[in-house]
């Protein structure tokens, strides 16, 4: 049997409006490469899972303890891939993404994870004009602070799978940041990269005027490297 080389988790908790967009765009990955998708239902209440199963070759597993950590623990729990690539169930990804990846870890071993940036899809105008002037200030600052120990976010992370299993894993306790708490984890093992060239897109939901914010607030929680484990609103129910 080949060696699966990209192991794709997804988690999902209620995502019947965005799993279709997001299965549709790993279906136009281009490479020769063999890979597993893993779809982690996070307790969904709709139709998720139904979606799930109608995809072929798409691996469904169930995880009832409500939360990103606990479900992106168990998807990679299960993956069988070199790389594991985390995105989120409104991720779509550009047809060659997995070539600029392994591109990138060939080209450089001492890289332990990789992210990328995001761009909206469904964005209303002042959106797409108020991504970048929050997006490059709010990573530099967080590059800097953390001495480039995080920065990959969970729509848009891929890193070794042998580097990931020198660590406790992702931290089910953690309701946000749990993307964040990996990669200060993998840093003992290797660099943490962004490449700003590596894009996905996503949906805007989570990024409306009302919930601004709230997320500002934890950005800088999560980048001071606190652990949030109270019971934060599900990033669906934002």
């Amino acid at each position: 049997m080949s060696e699966i080389i990209f192991s794709i988790i997804v988690p999902a908790y209620n995502e019947e409006k965005y799993l279709g967009w997001c299965f549709r765009s790993l279906k136009k990955l281009e490479g020769d490469f063999v890979l597993e998708i893993i779809v982690v239902d996070n307790n969904s209440t709709d139709q998720t899972a139904r979606i799930a199963r109608q995809q072929k070759g798409v691996k469904l597993l169930f995880e009832r303890r409500r939360g990103a950590g606990s479900a992106r623990r168990l998807g990679t729990r299960f993956a069988q891939g070199k790389y594991i690539l985390h995105i989120d169930a409104d991720t779509c990804l550009p047809a060659g993404y997995l070539i600029q990846v392994k591109k990138i870890f060939d080209q450089d071993p001492s890289v332990a994870c990789l992210g990328g940036q995001f761009y909206f899809y469904d964005a209303v105008r002042w959106q797409k004009i108020i991504r970048p002037l929050v997006y490059y200030p709010l990573m530099f600052f967080m590059r800097l602070v953390s001495g480039r120990k995080i920065g990959p976010a969970g729509n848009n992370m891929c890193f070794k799978k042998r580097i990931y299993d020198l660590t406790d894993g992702f931290d089910a306790d953690i309701k946000l940041g749990e993307d964040m708490n990996i990669c200060r984890q993998m840093s003992r093992h290797g660099k943490i990269k962004m490449f700003y060239g590596l894009k996905c897109f996503i949906s805007s939901r989570r990024y409306r005027m009302r919930n601004l914010s709230y997320l500002v607030k934890i950005f800088f929680l999560v980048c001071f490297n606190k652990k949030i484990k109270s019971e934060y609103p599900h990033s669906q129910e934002l």
